[in-house]
C-alpha cells in the first residue's frame, strides 16, 4: 500500500500550531502563543504604561486571525491578521535514511495603520509610528524562532516539535527569514499595512 507524504499541509497546520496556539507534544506544553510573545513586548517596550522606552507611543493589538494557505490582507474584516501562505518546497536534501524537504512558507502580517496609533502621547507621526509597530510584529517573529539551547521544545527551532497534527516529531528546523516586504493598501491617510515574511520549514517524510 501507497504511504502518503506528510507534505505541506502537516507544514502549513504546524506553523499555525505554533503561532495560534503554542501547542506541542513535548514538556512545557502550550508554549507562548503570538499573542503571549506581544504582550511580553509591550511590558519591554513599556507600551502599556505611557511612553515607551524609545520615546515613541504606539498600540500594538493582538493578531485576532491566523489565515491558513491565503492571506486575506485588504479583503479582511477584521485586523491585525496573519496568512500563512505555502509557497513551494526544494528537493529531497542529502540525509541517511531519512527523506527531508525544505517548505517556503510567507508570513502576510495586515494591519490598519489607524489600529497602531494612539490618540495621544506619539512621539512620531503615524507613518513613522506605523513602521515602528510593524518592526514590533517583527520582533515577536524573531523571539518565536530564535534557537534555545535550553527548553527547545517550547521554541520555534522545530515548530514545537511539529506541534499535534500530521507533522508532530517530523520537523527538524523552522528558520525565519525576514521581511521581504512592506506594502500600504487603500486610502493614502488611512492604509491598510502589510508586511510578508519568509520562513523556511524542514520536515522529514521518513517514507
Amino acid at each position: 500500500m501507497t504511504t502518503v507524504a506528510i507534505g505541506a499541509p502537516g507544514v502549513v497546520e504546524a506553523v499555525r500550531e505554533f503561532l495560534e496556539d503554542g501547542t506541542h507534544g513535548g514538556v512545557g506544553s502550550p508554549a507562548d502563543t503570538f499573542n503571549q510573545t506581544l504582550a511580553a513586548i509591550r511590558t519591554t517596550y513599556s507600551l502599556d504604561a505611557g511612553t515607551g522606552t524609545d520615546g515613541v507611543r504606539v498600540n500594538l493589538p493582538d493578531v485576532v486571525a491566523f489565515d491558513t494557505w491565503y492571506a486575506l490582507a485588504e479583503h479582511g474584516q477584521e485586523y491585525p491578521r496573519i496568512g500563512i501562505v505555502w509557497t513551494g518546497h526544494a528537493g529531497e536534501e542529502e540525509a541517511r535514511n531519512q527523506q527531508r524537504f525544505t517548505h517556503g512558507i510567507e508570513l502576510v502580517v495586515a494591519v490598519p495603520a489607524v489600529d497602531l496609533i494612539p490618540s495621544t502621547g506619539s512621539a512620531f507621526g503615524e507613518a513613522e509610528a506605523s513602521m515602528y509597530a510593524l518592526g514590533l510584529y517583527d520582533v515577536a517573529l524573531l523571539s518565536m524562532f530564535l534557537r534555545r539551547p535550553t527548553n527547545a521544545a517550547e521554541y520555534g527551532k522545530d515548530l514545537n516539535s511539529g506541534g499535534t497534527g500530521r507533522a508532530a516529531n517530523k520537523i527538524t528546523l523552522a528558520r525565519y527569514d525576514g521581511i521581504r516586504d512592506v506594502a500600504a493598501y487603500g486610502e493614502e491617510h488611512s492604509p491598510l499595512l502589510v508586511m510578508t515574511c519568509g520562513l523556511s520549514v524542514r520536515i522529514v517524510e521518513n517514507l
